[in-house]
């Protein structure tokens, strides 16, 4: 039986690789499952070393490897954060909705942006302290620094680069941290309009840059989850709650120093193109693969419907071949193919890659197939699954569980803060092992506590990433934007907080290192013991 690898990720920016993303912090995607402890080492250095670089998207991608190997790893979080906030700001940077949206603003125009984010995540935030205008303000002016720090920055945004210059501006940024009291959105308001105007004067920084610096950068220090998105990110991360992106259908991520492909979606121009899971990608477009990030790798792969790009590709022992794939609307389903493990015992085997629109439908006509063909137990596979639609996951409980309290979710308004009980009518009976890794996060880790506290199946593998928060897109009021902002945290039936310390499971196994194209895979076979064990009662 062949194991049905890949890695649905969103971490931070949720990215669901290659065929659907929704850039956030994150995010992004990787191969956890075929790290080494060696190679864990190798990567936190290799880490270390892109941060100090300013290699930010790099770091990023590598700190959250290290964190899904070993989440206690002092200072591996704040490292994570600092480079997730700088890739974002990096990402922004090279979005050309953004340079739109950005240059075509007038000053008040973007001041009414300002005071819309300021307004919204005093009003959401999952943490008031946080997110007080004063603390908000002082995230901003950190952003601004950063940004005039880059020289990408300076020279797309034409500032001029005149030392002197750049030292008085600096010089009456600290002076305004250090000497203008902010109380009120309308205080941070006015410091930034002065900033602005004080900027293009000295710097020819246009004022409605800076003043969005300072609205991205009060999103972005909050937590690895909460940022400011583009007006093609907005759109993009509505499209990813449908399963759809416009890119070539194949997932992405590094292995062994390798950038390699982990999922083909059928019907795809990757699996027309003769595409295969397993195949090494060595360059795309012009730009060679050696040691690029998966995230900015599977970010060339996407693009606008038509348009082509070219891969290098090479396959085992095989000579490298190139094709040209075309981008197209890509519909990627959530919910694997059902299949049975052991027909003979009735073990049956499903993955949910993540949860969106259409995965209680995928799941429903999933699970009757292998009802129909004779099902006595259900391996349910979460492993990579990195959350998604909050609303979605709590259905998709109500599939296993007929009764019991699935999560209970506190937050500063209101509507976020409520305990939800599973009311499901005709939740599946059968015995069910769930299978777990340090990529399982977000609504995948309710999920998996829910059963377990209310003593429904049995979780196998790693303990779960522990992200036990929600996020939702608010849309922005002033412009064609929004904000992804953390609005609660999440609680387990059994009343504990899981952010940063996960789920651990019933049965812990260490994560396979073999590669993807073998069947061998202790996990799957742990829970194919405890499923056996299941089906006659023991």
């Amino acid at each position: 039986m062949k194991q049905p690898w890949g890695v649905w990720r969103s971490l931070g920016t949720i990215v669901l690789i290659g065929w659907a993303s929704c850039v956030l912090p994150h995010l992004q995607a990787g191969w956890n499952g075929l790290l080494t402890p060696g190679e864990n080492q190798s990567l936190r250095r290799q880490a270390e070393q892109w941060e100090e670089t300013g290699q930010w998207i790099k770091a990023s991608d590598a700190w959250q490897h290290v964190l899904g190997k070993n989440r206690d790893l002092p200072g591996a979080r704040e490292h994570y954060q600092l480079c997730m906030r700088r890739a974002q700001q990096t990402r922004r940077h090279l979005d050309q909705t953004y340079r739109q949206q950005v240059l075509g603003l007038s000053l008040q125009d973007s001041l009414r942006i300002y005071s819309d984010v300021l307004s919204q995540l005093q009003t959401y935030y999952v943490d008031t302290d946080k997110s007080a205008p004063p603390l908000l303000f002082r995230q901003g002016l950190e952003e601004l620094r950063a940004a005039l720090d880059s020289e990408a920055f300076c020279r797309d945004y034409s500032i001029r680069a005149d030392a002197a210059a750049k030292h008085v501006f600096q010089t009456r940024l600290q002076s305004t941290e250090l000497d203008s009291p902010v109380r009120r959105v309308q205080d941070a308001q006015n410091l930034a309009r002065e900033i602005a105007l004080a900027g293009q004067k000295l710097l020819g920084l246009k004022p409605a840059v800076a003043i969005l610096e300072f609205a991205c950068g009060a999103c972005s220090a909050l937590d690895e989850y909460t940022c400011y998105l583009t007006p093609g990110e907005f759109e993009e991360i509505n499209a990813s709650w449908k399963g759809e992106v416009v890119g070539v259908g194949a997932e992405l991520a590094v292995a062994e120093k390798k950038l390699i492909i982990v999922r083909i979606t059928p019907g795809s121009s990757a699996e027309i193109g003769g595409l295969r899971p397993g195949d090494r990608i060595l360059r795309i477009g012009q730009k060679a693969t050696a040691n690029m990030a998966a995230a900015a790798a599977n970010d060339m792969l996407k693009g606008e419907a038509g348009s082509k790009v070219e891969l290098e590709v090479a396959n085992g022992d095989k000579r490298p071949r190139v094709v040209q794939l075309k981008r197209e609307l890509v519909r990627a389903p959530s919910v694997s193919d059902p299949r049975f493990l052991e027909e003979r015992s009735g073990i049956g085997y499903l993955r949910i890659l993540g949860f969106q629109e259409a995965t209680v439908q995928e799941l429903d006509v999933a699970i009757t197939k292998l009802q129909v063909a004779g099902m006595k137990t259900l391996i349910l596979d979460l492993r990579g699954n990195p959350g998604g639609l909050f609303d979605v996951a709590l259905q998709v409980a109500e599939r296993f569980l007929s009764s019991g309290v699935i999560v209970a979710t506190h937050g500063q308004y209101f509507r976020y803060s409520q305990t939800y009980e599973a009311h499901g009518m005709n939740s599946l009976a059968v015995p069910l092992v769930v299978l777990v890794d340090g990529e399982t996060a977000s609504s995948a880790e309710m999920l998996a506590s829910a059963i377990k506290d209310n003593q429904r199946g049995t979780l196998v593998g790693k303990t779960t990433f522990g992200k036990g928060c929600i996020q939702r897109i608010h849309k922005l009021t002033t412009a064609p934007a929004g904000i992804r902002m953390t609005v609660a945290k999440f609680y387990s039936p059994r009343g504990l907080d899981y952010s940063g310390s996960g789920v651990s499971p019933n049965l812990d196994v260490p994560t396979s290192d073999l590669p993807p194209e073998l069947e061998q895979d202790a996990q799957i076979q742990a829970a194919l013991d405890v499923a056996r064990s299941l089906a006659m009662g023991r």
